[in-house]
């Protein structure tokens, strides 16, 4: 079987990402934001360019220089993330851009620890896991108060548990702002993100 190397899971996000703006989804024009895969930006610290998964450029009116940097890290192998990744991809942020970057960790055959979901909620950090197809089970409900009740919870699992298998959702974030959804998609997600960063710029 050949290494996962992460590369697929990275062009399923950049390409979410990329369709979105491209289809106009987003409320932005294409010249007022880029996304790229891969592309370094320059440490003061390191001397060096930090190497980015996906990254999003934000660009008011007719400046050259993005007024906002959102940085994707992904991380496509089977273990949990503890709050020391969470913590290292922080110091990239700041950096990046300091006040300038905006940060998500996605995740797909992995979870996260209980200190790096806190760490990124004290940090503005979004978390986002997209459940493997073989750990979702597709059934038909009623949705119920109590079911609606325990949706924070099933989020807190499917980010949390690497075993976890849900009734129907793909998808559970932890957004930016520390809001818990499980009834989102990625290309949700995505678009409330930008809406806060787009709200930074106001």
């Amino acid at each position: 079987m050949p290494k996962n190397t992460g590369k697929r899971f990275e062009s399923e996000v950049y390409d979410a990402i990329k369709s979105l703006l491209d289809n106009g989804q987003l409320g932005l024009l294409p010249n007022s934001c880029k996304v790229f895969k891969g592309k370094g930006y320059y440490s003061k610290d390191r001397d060096a360019d930090i190497i980015t998964d996906v990254s999003v450029e934000v660009y008011v009116g007719n400046s050259t220089t993005p007024s906002i940097i959102w940085i994707w890290e992904c991380k496509d192998y089977g273990k949990s993330l503890p709050v020391d990744d969470v913590e290292e991809f922080h110091s990239k942020l700041s950096q990046i851009g300091g006040d300038r970057t905006k940060g998500t960790i996605i995740t797909s055959n992995g979870a996260f620890q209980d200190g790096a979901l806190k760490f990124a909620g004290s940090k503005g950090i979004g978390l986002a896991r997209l459940l493997p197809e073989e750990q979702v089970k597709w059934v038909m409900y009623l949705m119920t108060s109590n079911m609606r009740y325990s949706q924070n919870n099933n989020t807190l699992n499917g980010l949390r548990n690497i075993s976890f298998v849900s009734h129907g959702e793909r998808f559970f974030g932890l957004t930016s702002d520390s809001k818990l959804t499980n009834y989102w998609n990625l290309d949700d997600f995505i678009d409330y993100e930008l809406k806060l960063i787009l709200k930074q710029l106001i």
